[in-house]
């Protein structure tokens, strides 16, 4: 089985609506505008280097196995205590406080195995985050 795959650059544009919940944790679900707009470009020495709206920078090591590793780079938001949905604004959270952005950076380990792959991704905050009184530290 050969885990190498042609070299050369891709992109894309997407767009659509989610469902999810309006914050963590909530039992309210609200409808989303969704985009995304990336690039990448594979390389058999260097690997793959990915770079996109919704997931960040990533770099996939180039391994001629079904293990793979990959770097990650990411900006986590945060989340204001006032939420905009496309119906207006969500405000159960109101009084808590906005939880402020960080840029984040980790590791992913997967595994390959036809036609699926596997993975575990672990991410860090590059600063010390507070949410009201509360140091949160470099969570993620």
């Amino acid at each position: 089985m050969s885990y190498a795959q042609d070299e050369g650059a891709a992109f894309h544009v997407a767009a659509g609506v989610a469902t999810e919940p309006a914050y963590v944790g909530s039992s309210h679900y609200v409808a989303q505008p969704v985009y995304d707009a990336g690039g990448s470009y594979r390389n058999a020495t260097w690997g793959t280097f990915e770079l996109g709206v919704l997931q960040g920078a990533r770099w996939q090591l180039p391994l001629s196995s079904p293990l793979g590793v990959a770097l990650l780079m990411a900006y986590d938001a945060g989340r204001d205590e006032r939420i905009r949905t496309l119906g207006g604004h969500n405000t159960q959270l109101r009084g808590m406080g906005d939880l402020g952005g960080a840029l984040e950076a980790g590791a992913e380990l997967s595994y390959q195995f036809a036609p699926a792959r596997v993975y575990v991704k672990g991410m860090q905050a590059l600063r010390s985050r507070d949410y009201g009184d509360e140091a949160l530290g470099h969570t993620a």
